[in-house]
């Protein structure tokens, strides 16, 4: 599931509700949107931040509204900038979308190219689409890529002349980035369920 933090101006809010409903009915995507998102009692500013660093894409909507406009868009656009410098070189995250024919003023966001949502909306969005869940699928392959996968195997003997029973867990690490790693460890459980752990080998 692609997270996508959807930043507007308060004017452009008509065109923030249509570019959350189009993003919402798209398979694979979920949209943070304060008028939704957001649940009465809440610290809003923290909710924000929160959202921001935790999108896998940030949706910034331009307009000649919001780009002469100063307060807290201001503030949400800085926030991304800021996630954006934290990540390699060449990954796509804030996304500018034209909403008309204006000009973002910060330094950074005229580095980035644009997409525009006028006068084709419908082939905007797609090209939204297509970066927002080619990203996610990316970091998705990276995590699964560097997650180890374990398997476990037990084995349990009870020895006749003894009073306690050796549990025998044998875990191997089938993590593609570190090989095939082994570890037995064996517990003596007594009768007065004493319990003693150790490794018995590595490899």
């Amino acid at each position: 599931m692609a997270t996508i933090f959807l930043s507007y101006a308060h004017e452009d809010l008509s065109a923030a509700r249509k570019v959350y409903a189009a993003l919402s009915a798209t398979p694979g995507i979920e949209v943070w949107f304060d008028k939704e998102s957001l649940k009465p009692g809440e610290i809003w500013s923290r909710e924000i931040r929160s959202a921001i660093a935790n999108a896998d894409s940030f949706l910034l909507l331009l307009s000649r509204c919001s780009t002469a406009k100063r307060g807290f868009i201001q503030r949400e656009v800085r926030e991304a900038l800021n996630v954006l410098a934290e990540l390699p070189e060449g990954e796509v995250f804030v996304i500018p979308a034209r909403l008309d024919d204006c000009e973002p003023h910060f330094e950074e966001l005229a580095r980035l190219h644009y997409v525009d949502l006028f006068p084709d909306f419908a082939g905007g969005l797609a090209r939204i689409v297509h970066s927002v869940t080619s990203r996610a699928a990316r970091t998705a392959d990276q995590t699964t890529a560097s997650t180890p996968l374990v398997r476990f195997t037990s084995h349990v003997a009870r020895f006749v002349r003894g009073v306690q029973d050796c549990y025998f867990v044998n875990v191997t690490n089938l993590g593609p980035a570190n090989g095939s790693r082994s570890m037995i460890a064996v517990e003596a459980r007594g009768w007065r369920g004493a319990t003693k752990a150790h490794t018995a080998g590595m490899y």
